[in-house]
């Protein structure tokens, strides 16, 4: 038998990541930071001395040198010659992944209270990645001195997650609405009577997520601003001053998706304070086309669907902390006249990969055993009532040398 070792899950986001494991429970538990937040932000900051900072420390230091920074870097990863250069140094797409997975594996491993040895791990993707994204994705695993154990596809480890919380799902087709910061996807997925899940279709944009949001929001300031004051001033006039500007506003955005219905942004214009104010209506008028870009792939999606037989979606899962804002829960009423799950949508995408890497690993062990009992036969030469006799009780031991609960 191989040694048990531990598969963690990470979504590797485009404005957040997060790394997950399965717990003696069998239940995924997020592993908070170094700062002891459950997810992370990915923005990377190269000092001076090519030092790299990951996280939230690198948005502040970015409000200070805007040149050394570099965020939503997931989408570039579909851009082969894009580098971003500084101090005559060039770094691809991966190189910057490399650097927030090994933030996500380094806190992990200083936890204190937990023993973590963070080397095996699944890492996620959108759904309509092709094969040269997903090897990027793969190799910035690899950069970071990781072992991938597997890049899946994100609606698919969402879905893991999904079922692992819900019984009922066994036979049912789940449209996932995936929103992320800087990308979207719409998959459906059909889960067999077994649990097992099928990608029916899938498709997607990876220039259409909730930064695109923040620009909206962005530009209305600025208009309305320049509106009133008649000056053609700009936070984007200067790279420190529209760093600062883009995290406020995000932050407004947050603010929006929650009960508040208006916002106010303020700045000050020859000695005197402005004050912009944004409700949430205007808000949804200003962003309308955007959320409508997401419905009309959720909707070739569902066609795609019905052509390969699938007729009826059971389920609407949204993932991605972007389905928090109120507009896209409302469409969804609208349109068919039913409330989406929102379940656990910042977490869940890192808690299915930790679940996928628990199956790789009982799958592994239960090949282990069956190699074992074949004493260097081949299995597939056995008698079928011998192999499956062979399987059943590897099966059983695996099961029980890890006595751990599927519910």
């Amino acid at each position: 038998m191989s040694e048990t070792k531990k598969i963690y899950g990470i979504d590797l986001g485009t404005t957040y990541s997060a790394i997950a494991f399965v717990n003696e429970l069998g239940k995924p538990e997020i592993i908070p930071n170094s700062d002891n937040d459950r997810i992370t932000a990915s923005v990377v900051f190269y000092d001076e001395n090519q030092k790299v900072v990951v996280g939230d420390n690198a948005k502040q230091l970015g409000s200070m040198d805007a040149d050394r920074v570099v965020a939503c870097v997931k989408r570039q990863i579909p851009s082969p010659h894009w580098v971003f250069t500084i101090d005559d140094t060039s770094y691809k797409p991966e190189e910057i992944s490399a650097s927030i997975l090994r933030r996500l594996a380094g806190d992990a491993n200083a936890k204190t209270n937990c023993s973590h040895d963070v080397k095996d791990v699944v890492i996620t993707c959108p759904a309509f990645f092709n094969d040269a994204e997903r090897a990027r994705t793969r190799a910035a695993g690899e950069i970071a001195g990781l072992n991938v154990n597997a890049i899946i596809d994100e609606p698919v480890a969402a879905a893991v997650y999904y079922c692992l919380n819900d019984k009922k799902t066994k036979g049912k087709n789940l449209l996932v609405y995936d929103l992320g910061g800087g990308t979207f996807d719409a998959t459906v997925v059909s889960i067999d009577n077994d649990g097992n899940i099928t990608t029916i279709c899938t498709d997607g944009d990876h220039q259409l997520g909730g930064k695109d949001w923040d620009n909206r929001i962005a530009k209305y300031y600025v208009n309305e601003f320049q509106n009133r004051t008649g000056s053609n001033a700009s936070p984007f006039d200067d790279p420190e001053e529209a760093f600062k500007f883009m995290n406020a506003v995000e932050e407004d955005k947050k603010t929006l998706s929650t009960d508040t219905d208006k916002v106010r942004y303020s700045t000050k214009h020859n000695g005197e304070k402005v004050f912009v104010e944004l409700t949430r209506e205007e808000f949804d008028k200003q962003t309308e086309d955007l959320l409508e870009q997401t419905f009309v792939l959720t909707e070739k999606m569902r066609e795609e669907a019905k052509k390969k037989g699938i007729a009826k979606i059971d389920t609407f899962l949204l993932v991605g902390g972007s389905t928090r804002m109120k507009q896209v829960k409302m469409e969804f009423v609208k349109r068919y006249g039913v409330e989406p799950v929102d379940f656990d949508v910042d977490e869940c995408v890192a808690k299915g990969a930790a679940l996928y890497g628990e199956l790789l690993k009982l799958k592994g062990q239960v090949d282990d055993n069956v190699k074992d009992r074949t004493q260097g036969k081949d299995f597939k030469s056995l008698p079928s009532a011998e192999q499956e006799r062979i399987l059943q009780e590897a099966v059983a031991e695996v099961a029980e040398n890890n006595a751990m609960p599927t519910g």
